[in-house]
């Protein structure tokens, strides 16, 4: 019996050890036409997040990143909490729904001139815990880029494509858009979410991500 009981405990063991830590990186966009300046969304965005990380595990990880047209030092990379005894899923999820939404309801009074999303995982994809092979990015975004590289007109009304990533500098990470073509002034047309699905796919997939969209929680 004593024995059955030591081979069962070190089989658990086994299966404990070797189950990745899961790493999620929530991210807000801070343009001036994103779904967080909507209120109805960012309050749903912050209880998403505390939701997710509720039903997280000891040793696993998050953290908070934001953007907009700011280079990598403006990215206000929260420090990465791991989840513990002392910082529970069910405490690092109800304090980060406070701070997303108060964020986003400051980004909503305060919004910035450029949607940088490219240079955004460009330049933080080493944040992201990737190479763990157990990563998710979760982006509450429009999904609309505005930058130097292609404007939101070239993007959206002229269906241009998103000029490619560096080949693979997300793999290992899933990355979730949620609020895809929705802002403050309404919701774009059905053919035009389509265009930015479809673009972002093709470009975290170069990059080495897999990928899904979606307008509402």
């Amino acid at each position: 019996m004593k024995l059955t009981t030591l081979l069962l405990f070190t089989a658990l063991s086994g299966v404990a050890y070797a189950q990745k830590p899961t790493h999620i990186t929530f991210v807000l966009d801070q343009s001036s036409s994103n779904p967080n300046e909507v209120e109805a969304f960012r309050n749903t965005a912050g209880r998403h997040a505390k939701n997710t990380v509720t039903e997280l595990n000891m040793g696993d990880s998050v953290a908070v990143m934001t953007f907009g047209d700011g280079g990598l030092s403006n990215f206000q990379l929260t420090k990465r909490v791991k989840l513990s005894m002392r910082m529970r899923p069910s405490q690092v999820g109800l304090a980060l729904e406070k701070a997303i939404t108060a964020k986003a309801e400051e980004a909503a009074k305060n919004p910035q001139n450029e949607t940088r999303l490219m240079s955004f995982f460009e330049d933080s994809y080493r944040e992201f815990q990737c190479g763990s092979g157990n990563a998710k990015v979760i982006v509450f975004t429009d999904g609309v880029e505005h930058s130097a590289e292609i404007s939101a007109k070239q993007f959206v009304v002229d269906k241009k494509q998103l000029p490619n990533p560096t080949p693979d500098i997300l793999k290992g990470c899933h990355v979730e858009f949620i609020g895809v073509g929705i802002g403050a002034k309404g919701s774009l047309q059905r053919l035009e979410k389509k265009h930015i699905t479809d673009a972002w796919s093709a470009w975290m997939k170069k990059a080495g991500a897999t990928f899904e969209a979606r307008s509402n929680l």
